[in-house]
């Protein structure tokens, strides 16, 4: 079996082991796997606006306004509107879309610390190695 190859069903198997954990979680916490991402994308990019985050994503504001509305019709994301231009909205995460955020980490970490209980000392401490290398990796890659 060729490098790439071996590396490609590690992405997968990866793949394999948090897709669970999505459909799992999302049904817990009562949002679909999109509504999530938009969360988890509000989070990190503060005050961003439906056109900022539909290109971000490359998909319509249309697509953007639908993921989102039901986000605001829950209070947990906020529009408002920019006093400088009253056609743009800047979108934030509220406190209660903050909360669900750490229910959704809280399930996430769970599912996967259930995952990681049937590996034996040896196996958690080379798996912890082999993550802090590629840590490190990533990080150099993007100085």
């Amino acid at each position: 079996m060729s490098r790439e190859t071996k590396i490609q069903e590690i992405i997968e198997s990866a793949h394999r082991l948090h897709k669970p954990v999505d459909s799992s979680v999302m049904q817990k916490v009562g949002l679909s796997p999109a509504q999530s991402g938009m969360l988890f994308m509000l989070h990190h990019r503060k005050g961003a606006t439906m056109k900022e985050l539909a290109a971000y994503i490359n998909v319509s504001r249309s697509a953007i306004t639908q993921l989102m509305e039901p986000l605001v019709e829950k209070g947990l994301v906020s529009r408002s509107p920019n006093p400088s231009d009253k056609r743009v909205a800047t979108l934030s995460i509220t406190s209660k879309g903050k909360d669900k955020l750490k229910q959704l980490r809280h399930y996430k970490i769970e599912y996967l610390r259930l995952a990681l209980g049937v590996l034996n000392d040896k196996e958690l401490s080379a798996l912890q190695s082999i993550y802090e290398k590629m840590a490190l990796n990533i990080n150099q890659t993007k100085n």
